[in-house]
């Protein structure tokens, strides 16, 4: 079973305007399973997550990522290559606020912003974002 990123689940949903009860009558499961998932006391089996990431209409891969590691890497990055945060999100054509979100572990950076930011840092995707393992 998965680890999803719960933080981009619960601002899907409700940027959506659904309640956790329509989401989970969506996604085939019940809402006090769904609440569970998203608070981090259950794992969602792969099936529930690729459900969840249709409803929420972002990529399987982006549900699955976890922005704790993402937002260690790219922070430990921009720092050596000795980036100020707010020239770094001028760069990326994002606030400053938005990379403290996403530095912080509580925003996903988009694929976009991921390909912008290895290009940056002279690096590959995959060092600020490796892929997790879904089965």
């Amino acid at each position: 079973m998965p680890a999803i990123n719960r933080q981009l689940a619960r601002q899907r949903i409700t940027e959506l305007g659904a309640s956790d009860r329509q989401a989970a009558r969506a996604v085939g499961c019940s809402a006090s399973h769904l609440r569970e998932v998203l608070a981090g006391n259950r794992k969602p089996s792969i099936e529930l997550a690729s459900r969840l990431a249709r409803l929420i209409q972002v990529p399987l891969r982006s549900l699955l990522s976890d922005p704790v590691a993402q937002a260690s890497a790219l922070r430990r990055l921009r720092r050596a290559a000795g980036i100020k945060p707010g020239d770094f999100a001028a760069r990326l054509g994002i606030s400053a606020q938005h990379l403290r979100g996403i530095e912080g572990g509580w925003k996903s950076a988009s694929p976009e912003v991921l390909g912008k930011a290895a290009a940056e840092l002279g690096c590959e995707v995959t060092d600020i974002a490796p892929q997790q393992d879904a089965a």
